[in-house]
């Protein structure tokens, strides 16, 4: 049941989350283990949801892909992945992409992230048989997981800024110029001797 779960899931289909990297990677956060974790948080979001959205594409389209030559044989029109479990990984699987967007800290990737169910779900329902919006549609999925990625760099850049000020708040200021005993006493003694000549 898991080998047919992780078919019907699409892997092949991941790879366009990974312009979930350009914006971070571009903002040269990447390379600070917190930021890079950060951003692969929001990539299996993006994968999760993707992956929930595909199974409930096979299920509204069961009984036409069983008549399908090529179709009929994904794991839900074949009957390896049952219909019930389907039902529940297609539930679970968005629910786990907002946790784990929400798991960034960052109110904009849970957003993103939203935003893209809703408008994939769409797509499933009704937006893909109409032409030319199907295709805006598609686009502005690419759109999305790009717009991730921007809320996360901007987001561990402003946490990088932070931490750059507290670390030079905790560094030790400039320390004051040492004094001389000698020249102490010196300046001692030629005011008494000032004062005495008056």
């Amino acid at each position: 049941m898991l080998r047919a779960l992780l078919r019907e899931s699409r892997p092949k289909q991941w790879l366009k989350n990974i312009l979930v990297f350009a914006a971070p990677g571009a903002a040269g956060v990447l390379d600070e283990g917190h930021n890079l974790i950060l951003t692969v948080v929001a990539f299996v979001s993006f994968c999760f949801a993707a992956s929930g959205i595909y199974i409930w594409n096979d299920l509204l389209d069961v009984d036409a892909d069983r008549r399908h030559p090529t179709k009929r044989n994904r794991p839900i029109a074949s009957g390896e992945l049952s219909v019930g479990v389907a039902r529940v990984a297609g539930v679970a699987f968005p629910i786990i992409a907002l946790a784990l967007a929400a798991a960034t800290g960052r109110w904009q990737t849970v957003a993103v992230v939203a935003t893209y169910i809703v408008i994939t779900i769409a797509y499933t329902l009704h937006l893909k048989h109409v032409p030319v919006v199907d295709l805006v549609t598609v686009a502005a999925g690419f759109v999305l997981r790009a717009a991730a990625g921007v809320a996360d760099a901007e987001g561990n850049g402003d946490k990088s800024g932070e931490q750059r000020h507290e670390e030079a708040e905790q560094q030790p200021g400039p320390e004051p110029p040492p004094v001389h005993v000698g020249n102490v006493h010196g300046n001692q003694r030629r005011e008494q001797a000032d004062g005495q000549s008056k």
